[in-house]
């Protein structure tokens, strides 16, 4: 028997022995039940490609297990097992822990600068005492940017990777049915909600609505059943002379779904990605002027229907036209939208002010608990703008690295959302086993891109924003190695 297995079986007698001891001498039921997992565990370090399919598959569910903090989902916990399995493989079988990834020095660097902060700052968890909360917004992003790290030691089969992406889509149902029962049965039914994250967008606009507010109620969990569709519109290819309708079919839905969000972003994403996409499509045929007349014929005439049914269409899309210029809709849906540009507005200006103060060494993002009590008596926090500063909740991007992370996390986080796209617009050019993957590389590419855009310039938060980046690049990097006749080991 080879040391890995020795390590494996030991590491297994001792799960049980732990399990076992603590569940009698505790009474504690729960550790006792947790040695059904070990079957589970032992399986997946066999098999960490269908532990890496499972992440990727319920990576939009929001499903979480009941008894773990709710901050944590299902697919974080997956994650978590995934690194620590690939770094005990690696330190076992090749005696080292080497890291193949092109910007693994990057990440290194801003994994440092968040933990100088953490240091420096307060980690922000009440169990590790202190006086600071709000340490959970650090946990996605450092498991993420460990993923990444991780990711180019498992491979999938292009089946697999097929399978996993279509079944991510499928997923992105539950927190989208979820919602809509929630709302349309006035919270009456909402036992699912023991196993899925609440959208904390809808949650607040239904709060605010039910004490007598005006703000529009919207479906934010449809917005990842909008952008599953946005991914087979542009993945499914199918022969023959209607080969255009399904694709078609699938936008006009996403553009519906996205548009019940109420999220103006949602909208203009979905605008950002479709011109990107139809340049890349008419850039690689050399149409680029069949390309603009396309596109600006396309525009004037979505915008013409748009103004004309404006006034007819709920209130949360509304909502989401509201930014265009002139467009006649309900005058409190007006009110709620300018409102909330005007909060942005306000939010932002006060966040200057911190800049002299924490460029150099960011603030991070916890919050000392005496904040807390002193906001205790407030009914709607979402709608203070001077909670947000207390909590780092920019709605910036750039403010966001800045005033978070410092001025080296500002410019290490910047690299982070540039330099990989433009690695992997080159990998497009590559030689491609399976023009499937190639296309999907392609769509996850273009709404990465279409993020860093939005980040960078309307709306933006870095724990949450660096955590989705890290996660679509190594969707990316794994495509790659599933996908492409290289070798790229060596990058």
């Amino acid at each position: 028997m080879n040391t890995a297995n020795i390590f494996w079986v030991v590491g297994a007698i001792t799960y049980a022995i732990f399990c076992t001891w603590t569940g009698l001498t505790t009474e504690n039921y729960l550790f006792m039940g947790s040695m059904v997992a070990l079957p589970v565990l032992i399986f997946f370090i066999n098999r960490p490609d269908v532990l890496l399919f499972l992440i990727i598959a319920t990576y939009s569910s929001r499903l979480y297990l009941p008894g773990i903090p709710a901050q944590l989902e299902l697919v974080d916990l997956l994650q978590v097992l995934f690194i620590c399995i690939c770094i005990a493989k690696a330190a076992l079988i090749h005696g080292n822990y080497a890291i193949e990834l092109k910007h693994s020095v990057l990440l290194t660097l801003l994994l440092l600068n968040v933990a100088l902060v953490i240091m420096i700052r307060g980690a922000g968890f009440r169990a590790l005492g202190g006086d600071q909360w709000g340490g959970f917004r650090y946990v996605p992003l450092i498991i993420n940017a460990l993923f990444l790290l991780n990711i180019r030691m498992i491979r999938m089969t292009p089946a697999m990777w097929k399978w996993a992406i279509l079944s991510m889509f499928a997923m992105s149902f539950i927190p989208a049915m979820a919602e809509v029962i929630a709302v349309v049965t006035n919270g009456k039914v909402s036992f699912q909600y023991n196993f899925i994250q609440l959208a904390e967008s809808t949650v607040n606009a239904a709060q605010n609505f039910a004490s007598g507010g005006s703000r529009v109620v919207r479906f934010a969990s449809l917005g990842s059943l909008g952008g599953g569709l946005f991914m087979l519109a542009f993945l499914i290819r199918i022969p023959g002379k209607l080969r255009f309708l399904p694709p078609i079919i699938f936008l006009f839905l996403a553009f519906i779904l996205r548009a019940m969000t109420g999220h103006r972003l949602a909208l203009i994403s979905s605008i950002i990605f479709c011109w990107i996409y139809g340049m890349n499509y008419f850039f690689q045929r050399k149409k680029l002027g069949r390309y603009i007349s396309v596109s600006v014929l396309i525009a004037l005439s979505s915008a013409t229907i748009i103004y004309l049914i404006a006034p007819k269409l709920p209130d949360a899309a509304q909502r989401a036209i509201s930014f265009l210029p002139g467009v006649n809709i309900n005058l409190h849906v007006q009110l709620d939208a300018d409102h909330s540009s005007q909060w942005r507005l306000n939010l932002w200006q006060d966040a200057i002010q911190e800049i002299p103060e924490y460029w150099l060494i960011g603030k991070g993002f916890t919050f000392p608990s005496y904040a807390v009590q002193s906001h205790s008596g407030v009914i709607d926090l979402a709608e203070m703008h001077e909670w947000a500063v207390v909590t780092s909740t920019y709605h910036n991007g750039p403010l966001s690295l800045l005033i978070g992370f410092g001025i080296s996390g500002l410019l290490i986080g910047s690299a982070l959302f540039i330099t990989p796209h433009i690695y992997h617009a080159k990998m497009q050019q590559s030689s491609w086993r399976d023009p499937f993957l190639q296309r999907v590389h392609l769509v996850i590419l273009i709404q990465s891109i279409v993020s860093m855009i939005i980040f960078f310039s309307v709306y933006g938060d870095a724990p949450s924003d660096l955590a989705t980046l890290f996660f679509r690049i190594a969707l990316l990097e794994g495509l790659i190695l599933g996908g492409t006749e290289q070798n790229l080991h060596s990058t």
